[in-house]
């Protein structure tokens, strides 16, 4: 054997080491409290065997503001690229514009904002599906759009957008604070209601400052982006979610115990010397 082979058989050693202690502190945690935040639900493990699934945190007063609050964004998407006040529009994007114009009207009645206006959901009820229609219409029967014209109609629709993400958060938070609330005060004791930790998996541009971030944060005392108690994974694979939260225990121990710093291996165990030594390298 090599001396090459001999330090990769010895690295392999450290990392089956390195997975089963962390496979070990996810079944721990799992029987003790775990929460996984995936999409609509919420997975509570606790005391061993499956889960427990807490559902409707996307209940239908949610998905209809955020399918308004998408118009937009769509227009937007359809008209970016073609978006120059010279050029005539092609006649695969007038298509396109038709057909998503006939899908806003066959849901008008869907997206109407009446019944939230008048029920004190919302502040007013909302121009943007009008306005939209509208905007469509004068551009397909002027053949184009301008960048101005196109910043223009989204800019009007702000108000309207910002009064679907306030009343689409109320509706989300409050369906999962009632859920929090029952487990806490029926199904988790109070040391294990201490040990909860809790995974929630999201898209990469949604991290930050991210809704149930948040929440957790706020509901468990803990501070945003510790990665202790309340981590945040980028994509929908579910093991490897689970994954992220062994590897922010078993870190978090190491590196207490080695390093005498709770936060040293949350962070690249190369940082301090690369800092160190681009200052070198790049001196003068």
């Amino acid at each position: 054997m090599t001396s090459e082979e001999r330090l990769a058989e010895l690295d392999e050693r450290f990392v089956g080491l390195y997975e089963a202690t962390r496979r070990r502190l996810l079944d721990e945690q799992k029987a003790r409290a775990l929460l996984l935040v995936d999409e609509d639900r919420m997975l509570l493990f606790h005391g061993g065997g499956e889960p427990r699934v807490l559902t409707g945190l996307r209940p239908p007063l949610y998905e209809k503001l955020k399918t308004l609050s998408h118009v937009p964004l769509a227009i937007h998407c359809l008209l970016m690229g073609e978006a120059d006040g010279g050029k005539a529009l092609s006649h695969a994007i007038l298509n396109a514009l038709h057909d998503y114009r006939q899908q806003l009207e066959a849901s008008a009645a869907d997206l109407d904002t009446t019944v939230e206006f008048e029920t004190g959901i919302l502040p007013r009820k909302l121009d943007m599906l009008e306005r939209s229609l509208a905007f469509l219409g004068r551009v397909m029967d002027e053949g184009r759009v301008s960048r101005a014209d196109l910043a223009a109609y989204g800019r009007a629709n702000v108000a309207d957008m910002n009064a679907c993400f306030t009343a689409a958060t109320r509706v989300q938070l409050d369906a999962c604070h009632a859920h929090m609330m029952h487990v806490k005060e029926t199904v988790l004791s109070a040391d294990d209601w201490a040990s909860l930790r809790v995974v929630i998996m999201g898209p990469h541009m949604a991290h930050k400052d991210q809704n149930f971030l948040q929440y957790f944060s706020r509901l468990l005392h803990t501070p945003l982006y510790a990665d202790k108690r309340v981590v945040y994974f980028e994509g929908e694979d579910m093991a490897g979610a689970l994954d992220l939260l062994g590897t922010t225990l078993l870190d978090f121990q190491a590196s207490r115990s080695i390093f005498d710093d709770e936060d040293r291996l949350h962070r690249d165990v190369l940082a301090d010397a690369t800092m160190r030594y681009l200052d070198e390298l790049f001196a003068g």
